[in-house]
């Protein structure tokens, strides 16, 4: 085949399909597809085993959060690579993600191309509900109960209330308890995160 360069080859006047040429830009072998698209064979062997991948994600760790993150990472190519993430990143890591699925496409100096995604996921919103086996009877134990859900396990508990109460398990009980001990109490729940 004719060898050419770009100029050259777009300064064809009405190129037939099939025709072949060297571009000596691109050093590679091209065909004539029609309507103007030329088809790059050497692009094809270049982007051969060319892939993208998620390497690392890190899930938001509360609900309504956006402290996730994902990295990508490449197999195959020719750096310097590209990255155009869904959220507007242009690095092989983005940060500051709330739950959602991303799609990442990188590019290499080729021009090849590969697009992954990641989903990045939250913990259910964290809830508690709280109980007690009111009213307070003189000389009887109180028992109070706490039933958390959501957010991610294990949690830690705060109880505070009357007569200066504090305590740090889910369940706690007030043995003997006195009419000093009738009133509001409130629990705090912490989970892992």
């Amino acid at each position: 085949p004719p060898r050419m360069t770009e100029g050259q080859r777009n300064a064809i006047s009405n190129p037939a399909v099939g025709l072949q040429i060297f571009n000596t830009d691109a050093n590679c072998l091209e065909f004539y597809l029609g309507s103007g698209n030329w088809y790059d064979i050497c692009k094809e062997v270049k982007c051969s085993g060319f892939s993208a991948s998620v390497s690392a994600i890190t899930h938001v760790s509360c609900n309504g959060g956006s402290n996730g993150s994902a990295t990508v990472s490449t197999q195959g190519g020719t750096s310097p690579f590209t990255y155009n993430w869904s959220n507007s990143g242009n690095t092989a890591t983005v940060s500051g993600l709330s739950a959602n699925t991303y799609n990442v496409t990188v590019a290499d100096a080729n021009a090849c191309s590969a697009t992954t995604a990641v989903t990045i996921n939250q913990p259910n919103v964290l809830t508690v509900s709280a109980g007690s086996n009111s009213p307070v009877i003189t000389g009887n134990t109180l028992s109070l109960t706490s039933s958390p859900a959501g957010g991610t396990t294990a949690y830690s508990y705060s109880w505070s209330g009357p007569a200066s109460f504090s305590n740090g398990t889910q369940n706690p009980g007030i043995s003997n308890a006195q009419p000093s001990n009738s009133g509001t109490y409130t629990i705090v729940v912490t989970d892992a995160n």
